[in-house]
């Protein structure tokens, strides 16, 4: 497959950019019309294919054949734990800034507060309401633990 074709391929069918969303924007994979009749926001159009670039060119998409943990075969793999480093850090929380606002104008979704997953996620959220605050939406953002509190708490 030529490289076009497999970008054409992951922005349809990438569970990438649905974790992009950070489960805000939950997308049919095949569906390119909106529930209303509308067809989607080109905006949205044009940052699902530049993040599918910015993951292939940063190495963090990549095809071939993949065994999943569940056993399945994919034709992709997405290792979101190379996102290590503060440039690509930054693109990626701007790329989750800029889709929660465009889904937010199309009025798909809502938001007062993001939520950060243990452990990954925790660095998205965070730097995703940084990305939120330089475009002029400052929102709050929470996580969770995964291991039980073990230090002094306030009294």
């Amino acid at each position: 497959m030529r490289s076009m074709d497999l970008i054409g391929l992951a922005v349809r069918i990438s569970p990438a950019f649905s974790m992009l969303l950070a489960g805000a924007l939950r997308h049919n994979r095949t569906e390119s019309i909106h529930r209303d009749g509308g067809v989607r926001s080109t905006i949205v159009q044009a940052l699902r294919q530049q993040f599918i670039e910015f993951a292939l060119q940063a190495g963090v998409l990549r095809f071939g054949e993949f065994r999943t943990k569940a056993g399945r075969l994919s034709p992709y793999f997405f290792n979101a734990g190379l996102f290590n480093r503060g440039a690509l850090l930054g693109r990626l929380a701007r790329f989750y800034a800029q889709t929660l606002l465009a889904a937010r104008a199309e009025g798909r979704v809502q938001f007062d507060m993001l939520f950060g997953p243990a452990y990954k996620g925790i660095t998205l959220a965070a730097g995703t309401a940084m990305a939120l605050a330089d475009l002029g939406t400052d929102v709050p953002f929470a996580y969770n633990r995964k291991e039980r509190r073990t230090m002094a708490r306030a009294a």
